[in-house]
């Protein structure tokens, strides 16, 4: 899909470590079917790190606009909330969504 399709860009960091990031868009579309299930098909997309791990041992989290890293659970009001949070980029037609994923040994947040 081409940035010019997309009104959200998710920026997503997996590996912590290195500080390996990568980027994919979501059209408007698929806005509607957000949800933590879909965000980690995302994140498959571009990187292979996580397909041996199961979705509740994987932690995602995405910055708020107090600019700290909030658990993303499959609650409707956190999705709604993560898009809140996202922030208009300069000269660009879409906003960025900031992720952070990462294995851990805590159970999946409830909604």
């Amino acid at each position: 899909m081409e940035s010019t399709d997309a009104i959200y860009q998710l920026k997503i960091k997996y590996d912590n470590i290195k500080g390996k990031y990568g980027m994919v868009f979501i059209d408007s579309n698929e806005v509607a079917l957000l949800n933590r299930e879909t965000i980690l098909e995302k994140v498959r997309s571009i990187t292979s790190r996580f397909n041996d791990s199961k979705e509740e041992e994987l932690k995602i989290q995405y910055l708020d606009d107090e600019k700290n890293f909030v658990n993303l659970s499959n609650d409707k009001s956190c999705v709604r909330e993560l898009l809140r949070c996202a922030v208009q980029v300069k000269n660009a037609e879409f906003k960025r969504i900031t992720l952070q994923i990462e294995e851990s040994s805590s159970p999946l947040p409830r909604a």
